[in-house]
C-alpha cells in the first residue's frame, strides 16, 4: 500500500499505487523550448543587441518559463490512482482545468495493454485500457511506464476485491 492520499478518498479506502505518464511525454514541450531558444538566438544574431531585441529576448524567456511551468504542472498533476475500491483518472488539462473520472473496482471486466512503436518498446511505455462489465465504460491510462505491470496490478486489485466481497461477483 502507498502513503499517498488524495481529496475525496473514502474512509476505508487504501491507495495501492499511483502512476503518471512516462516522462517521455515531456519531449515535445522540450523540443518546443529548444526551437524558441534557437529563434531567440537567431534574432540576436541577425539584429544584434538593442533595446528592441533585448525586450524580445526577455519576453521570449518569460514565454519559455511559462511554457515549461505549464508542461511540468500538467505532467506532475495528471495521475492514475489505483485504490482498493476504484481506479481514478486525474487529467490536468491546464492550470485551471482538471477532469477526474473513476471506475469502481467491482465493475472491471478486463484490462488490456498496448505498446506501439519502436520508441515505446525501447522505453517500455504504452496504454492500458480498462473495460467495465458489458464494455459500456472504459478508462485509458495513456503513456504509462511498464504497461504490463500496470495491467497486472489492476487485475490483481480486482481479484483481491472480489475475494473480499464474494457477493459482488459479476
Amino acid at each position: 500500500m502507498s502513503d499517498f492520499s488524495f481529496e475525496g478518498q473514502r474512509k476505508n479506502e487504501d491507495v495501492i499505487v499511483v502512476w503518471r505518464q512516462h516522462p517521455w511525454v515531456l519531449a515535445k514541450p522540450g523540443l518546443t523550448v529548444v526551437a524558441i531558444v534557437l529563434v531567440i538566438a537567431l534574432v540576436l544574431k541577425i539584429f544584434g543587441a538593442s533595446g528592441y531585441t533585448s525586450s524580445a529576448i526577455v519576453l521570449g524567456l518569460i514565454a519559455i518559463a511559462l511554457f515549461v511551468f505549464n508542461a511540468l504542472f500538467r505532467w506532475s498533476n495528471s495521475l492514475y490512482i489505483l485504490t482498493t475500491e476504484r481506479i481514478i483518472d486525474v487529467d490536468q488539462r491546464h492550470v485551471l482545468h482538471r477532469v477526474v473520472g473513476e471506475l469502481p473496482i467491482e465493475n472491471i471486466q478486463d484490462a488490456a495493454y498496448e505498446v506501439k512503436g519502436l520508441l515505446a518498446t525501447l522505453l517500455n511505455f504504452g496504454n492500458v485500457v480498462v473495460q467495465t462489465v458489458g464494455g459500456a465504460t472504459t478508462i485509458t491510462l495513456k503513456t504509462v511506464e511498464a504497461p504490463y505491470s500496470v495491467q497486472q496490478a489492476i487485475l490483481e486489485a480486482r481479484n483481491d476485491y472480489l475475494k473480499a466481497h464474494p457477493d459482488q461477483r459479476q
